[in-house]
């Protein structure tokens, strides 16, 4: 960002700001659509890795990615929720840095549009490696072995909700840079703007 086009001093105007960028990176190759998804790792220690970020809701205040649920981060989420979400814009120099309570979601319907809106590549990924299968879309040449349904979610897929509790913006478009943290207690969020 130029100074100019510095972001307001209203935290709830940052905030919507905050949400409209993480609505906006459900789309490929948009800012924030991949984000540094941080776990704690079984040894205690951090674990990091990259998700693409399929779906924002703003209340209350969920994002979703998908993974196979046989990953280390699954396990990782079974011992211990609470997680951490990092994104950066250098097109703006804003950080956007989430924490919040993760959850495998077994609602078949979540699950279902979740798999329906993948690409037939993604949704490939979550089969099974045994080349002896054979996928059941038309991209697909026909061979040996038993079908597998593209239209249905298998087992190894895994929806994954994270319940936002904490937002932070990081603006260092200028050389004040200036930060905006955000919580929610009882289902409200509260903010202020800081000089860092």
């Amino acid at each position: 960002m130029t100074n100019d086009k510095r972001l307001p001093d209203d935290p709830e105007q940052v905030l919507l700001h905050i949400w409209s960028a993480l609505e906006g990176g459900t789309k490929s190759h948009a800012p924030f659509n991949l984000l540094q998804f941080a776990t704690v790792a079984h040894d205690g220690k951090p674990s990091v890795r990259t998700i693409v970020l399929r779906q924002f809701t703003r209340r209350p205040g969920e994002l979703f990615f998908v993974t196979d649920a046989g990953s280390a981060k699954m396990s990782q989420l079974r011992s211990n929720n609470h997680v951490s979400l990092v994104g950066y814009d250098p097109a703006t120099w804003t950080q956007i840095r989430l924490s919040g309570l993760a959850s495998v979601s077994h609602d078949e319907n979540e699950r279902l549009a979740q798999w329906n809106m993948l690409s037939t590549r993604t949704r490939r990924s979550f089969l099974p490696r045994d080349a002896g299968f054979r996928v059941d879309d038309q991209a697909c040449e026909e061979g040996a072995g038993p079908q597998i349904q593209l239209s249905v979610p298998p087992a190894a897929f895994a929806l994954v909700k994270v319940t936002l509790v904490k937002v932070e913006l990081l603006d260092v478009s200028d050389e004040e840079h200036v930060q905006y943290n955000f919580n929610r207690a009882d289902g409200t969020w509260s903010g202020n703007r800081s000089r860092v």
